[in-house]
């Protein structure tokens, strides 16, 4: 008996072996900052040349694609975005969780003076990104930058973030039921918190803008809720503020910091037991745009009920169909990465300042 369990583990082994049961890893692809205007088409091919996943690459928006330890090779097929070469096909070599970064050359005019550079750069490049010396400092230059606690300044149009926050100081002392939150365009989950206490706020940047988020959420010591962001606010240079996003128990909005890029915004939702959806955004002037997603619709496709996308629009349409397995990856390997916003309780107060 002891031999034949032990030749049956050698044979699970050695299929391990064959089929590549090795842990998966997360490869993150993105473009380089300094092609803003750029959008590259790229596909991740193994050594035997088969297809491992692919998408659309933009320079505030990374791709990310399950793979194994080992050697793959990264195809750029196509740029939208006036100006750049399709560069060479690059090897890459994962190693655990691997970035990388597309960086795209302008197109240049093939004169003389060109010619005659034999030492000339090859156009289009992918190399490996590392944050270097001064991206450190500077990040870490920021980090010491943050307010304190009670130190909240808001100018003369940010005083629109200041009013939601006294909005909900008013819920608070009123004792509001999750139906008057919902009235007031706010979370009804908020209708849990009981004290100001377990009321959070914080200002977070996500583009280029002025003025930082203000994200919205709870501190009732409960990890399913206080890792929400219960209400997303973006702030106008003119002034304007918009109410990007809200969450409820069915559709939940998570943070996810990015060291080699921008802050992430995740999605979690379903409507039922046969559909659920979950995209990744950047926010961009106040709205959020999907750069990935996985869409389970088994109503619309039994047979194949998994669907890569890149537009939320809470359907299959315009989806290519994967497997379960990877899209259990793709959408593991996005969770790993939420963290818990570092939410100040609303009862800190904040200092007003009108300039």
């Amino acid at each position: 008996m002891k031999k034949i369990i032990t030749s049956i583990l050698m044979i699970i082994f050695a299929v391990c072996l064959l089929t590549g049961c090795a842990a998966k890893r997360s490869l993150t692809i993105t473009l380089d900052d300094s092609c803003k205007d750029a959008e590259a088409f790229v596909t991740v091919y193994d050594k035997n040349g088969k297809d491992m996943g692919g998408g659309n690459v933009m320079s505030n928006g990374p791709l990310m694609v399950s793979v194994n330890d080992g050697t793959y090779t990264i195809k750029v097929t196509e740029i939208t975005g006036d100006g750049y070469e399709i560069p060479e096909p690059a090897e890459v070599t994962v190693k655990g969780d691997t970035q990388y970064k597309i960086v795209l050359t302008e197109k240049v005019s093939v004169t003389e003076e060109t010619a005659a550079k034999p030492d000339d750069e090859i156009p289009g490049t992918i190399e490996a990104y590392e944050p270097g010396p001064e991206e450190t400092e500077e990040a870490e230059t920021q980090i010491e930058e943050i307010p304190e606690r009670g130190e909240v300044l808001f100018d003369e149009k940010e005083k629109a973030y200041a009013d939601i926050i006294d909005l909900h100081k008013k819920a608070i002392a009123e004792n509001w039921d999750m139906g008057q939150y919902s009235e007031h365009d706010m979370s009804f989950l908020f209708g849990y918190c009981k004290s100001e206490e377990e009321v959070g706020f914080d200002l977070m940047y996500f583009d280029d803008s002025k003025y930082p988020m203000l994200l919205m959420g709870t501190i009732l010591g409960d990890d399913f809720s206080d890792m929400m962001i219960m209400d997303g606010y973006y702030l106008h240079e003119d002034g304007q503020m918009d109410h990007v996003f809200t969450s409820g128990e069915r559709y939940r909005h998570y943070w996810m910091p990015d060291e080699s890029g921008p802050q992430l915004i995740a999605y979690e939702g379903s409507s039922s037991a046969s559909t659920g959806y979950n995209y990744y955004y950047i926010v961009d002037n106040g709205k959020l745009k999907c750069v990935q997603g996985i869409v389970f619709d088994y109503d619309a496709d039994p047979e194949n009920p998994y669907y890569q996308v890149y537009e939320d629009n809470f359907s299959i349409e315009g989806g290519e169909p994967v497997s379960e397995e990877y899209a259990r990856e793709i959408t593991e390997a996005y969770t790993k990465q939420y963290r818990k916003v570092p939410y100040r309780p609303i009862s800190d107060g904040y200092d007003f300042l009108a300039e």
